[in-house]
């Protein structure tokens, strides 16, 4: 980005009490000059580069007093790279405002390619990462039986279109599996097999992704129900399961793992952490020997609950804390740590019968004790959203991809500080399969996700799209031409000009819903700058070209500051 300071200045710059016709006159000249600019701009306003009097003038929506900018402009620094990737500025509505339309614009350029991994069947899909480009996914294909397969998908999201090599663990049933990687070329399956029976066992799979034909080990860890098990790792050798029993008890189990997929002959330890319904079971280890389990308690009520367990498996047979953070419902949630003592969960919530998806925030401090109530909370999808998954985007960006209204595949990002706050609103969201996306997993390489689900038909189905740091889903950070949107961003210095950024906005005054920043109200806009060739560096001139559904334009110059922080103020 060059760093010369521009010559150019607002046309309407220190202008006061100027006729109609004077501001057209200065408008065209400003256009001739910049001739990078392609269509005419119209000015129906008075505007003036004050930073108390910016304004985007009468003609929005209906003639009357301007809405303002109601502070100075703010430069972010989000990734800490010393650039800038993003600018907010706040919009006020005043006492017989014009109206500014906020309807939100899409970037729908996001999914990089697709591919059906079983044309037949592909359920409770999970998958982990071989070697740079090799990625093996375990799931129940037809009849349930248990599958494993490996696929080549490049650093730049393109899947290769065929399986490198395929498995059949168990030929009578492998339900709800779980792939994680032990060490080496070793590989461990905690799954639901035959009758339920709950079954842990080894795998061998190269760095080319050749999957030797044989179980190397395996031990039934429940020969009544092992049903829904999550497989994590205490320490090398030593690994446990979570999982729900013949009654929907939760338990928890330990047993001897090592490196090279021996696994112990019996379990080290067992406990019934809730002896009447433990299903949909999450487990996160908060600090130490203490581990948070979250799961979907007695009639579906959400719970979370701290317990120990040791580095050699041994159990302590007692809470150290509960809470029921959802009396009514608390179903497949996921938790994940944001901070020290701060984390983050998403699950299904229920609204008048319906299932809806909530993320929240909760505190646990060090010692395992649970604040019993929510740090921050958002409803982020009203009509459905199931089985949702959790996946970090990057500091404080978080993605959940879930199953939508009609099951399509939706993933919406969200930002969640440090202390726990979430944004009033997804950063973005993008239906990645408008026909069928249910039971969506997500996993990250960089900027490219992974999302592994039951597609069309219950087939499995692998896409791949694009997350930037930022959270805005799609890959040129530019709005498209057929968003209905009416409110576009330019950016302009000596050597470019984006006609329509990505922006995102966020109603911080009253709000009466109808998408319009009415007088009262107030609306904070995020403008992502994603789309330029490099970010915002010290030192520089730019412009932002704001414009309105009725072609009103506000032309903002600032510079940025010599010195770049988390958070700036840009000045003329």
């Amino acid at each position: 980005m060059p760093n010369n300071r521009s010559n150019e200045t607002c046309a309407a710059q220190n202008q006061r009490g100027i006729t109609g016709l004077e501001t057209a006159i200065i408008m065209v000249s400003f256009v001739i000059v910049a001739s990078v600019f392609a269509t005419t701009v119209l000015m129906t306003g008075v505007f003036s580069a004050d930073q108390s009097d910016e304004t985007i003038g009468g003609g929005l929506k209906k003639a009357a007093s301007p809405t303002k900018l109601a502070r100075g402009i703010i430069g972010i620094d989000s990734d800490g790279d010393r650039d800038l990737d993003r600018i907010q500025i706040l919009i006020e509505g005043e006492k017989n405002a014009s109206l500014l339309d906020l309807t939100q614009p899409i970037d729908d350029e996001l999914v990089i390619d697709s591919f059906e991994y079983d044309g037949t069947r592909g359920k409770d899909g999970s998958i982990v990462r071989v070697n740079d480009s090799v990625y093996a996914v375990a799931y129940a294909g037809d009849n349930d039986r248990g599958q494993i397969v490996t696929i080549d998908i490049a650093s730049n999201g393109q899947i290769a279109n065929a399986v490198i090599d395929s498995y059949e663990f168990d030929s009578n049933q492998g339900k709800e599996v779980q792939l994680e990687h032990v060490a080496g070329d070793v590989y461990a399956l905690a799954y639901a097999g035959n009758n339920d029976e709950g079954w842990v066992a080894t795998v061998q799979i190269s760095s080319a992704g050749t999957i030797t034909k044989s179980i190397f080990d395996s031990l039934q860890f429940d020969s009544v129900k092992g049903k829904n098990p999550y497989l994590f790792k205490l320490t090398t050798g030593v690994w446990s399961i979570a999982y729900t029993d013949d009654n929907d008890a939760g338990w928890v189990i330990s047993f001897a793992l090592s490196n090279t997929g021996e696994i112990g002959a019996s379990l080290i330890d067992s406990y019934r952490f809730d002896s009447v319904q433990g299903k949909d079971i999450d487990v996160l280890n908060t600090l130490g020997d203490i581990y948070a389990f979250a799961y979907s308690g007695d009639n579906d009520a959400g719970v979370i609950r701290t317990i120990t367990i040791a580095t050699d498996g041994t159990i302590t047979k007692s809470v150290i804390d509960s809470w029921e953070f959802d009396a009514v419902q608390g179903k497949d949630p996921d938790i994940m740590a944001v901070s020290q003592e701060i984390y983050v969960m998403a699950y299904t919530a229920d609204s008048g019968g319906q299932d809806v998806g909530h993320l929240t925030t909760v505190n646990i401090s060090a010692n395992g004790s649970i604040t019993n109530s929510f740090v921050d909370s958002l409803e982020y999808q009203s009509e459905r959203s199931k089985d949702p998954t959790l996946k970090m985007v990057t500091s404080g960006v978080f993605a959940v991809g879930y199953g939508g209204p009609d099951d399509d595949g939706f993933v919406s990002t969200f930002l969640v500080s440090t202390d726990g706050a979430i944004s009033s609103a997804a950063i973005d969201t993008t239906e990645f399969d408008s026909v069928r996306g249910k039971k969506p997993v997500l996993m990250n390489d960089g900027n490219v996700f992974i999302v592994v689900y039951e597609g069309d038909n219950n087939v499995g189905t692998i896409t791949t799209l694009q997350i930037l740091a930022t959270g805005e889903i799609g890959g040129d950070g530019k709005n498209d031409s057929n968003s209905e949107h009416s409110f576009t961003v330019g950016y302009i210095d000596r050597g470019t000009y984006i006609p329509d950024l990505v922006w995102r906005s966020n109603m911080v005054g009253g709000n009466n819903g109808d998408g319009f920043v009415d007088a009262g109200e107030s609306a904070d806009i995020t403008i992502y700058l994603t789309a330029l060739d490099s970010e915002l560096v010290r030192n520089a001139d730019f412009k932002l070209e704001i414009q309105s559904a009725t072609h009103s334009v506000m032309t903002i110059s600032r510079s940025t500051p010599a010195k770049i922080k988390i958070v700036n103020q840009l000045t003329h």
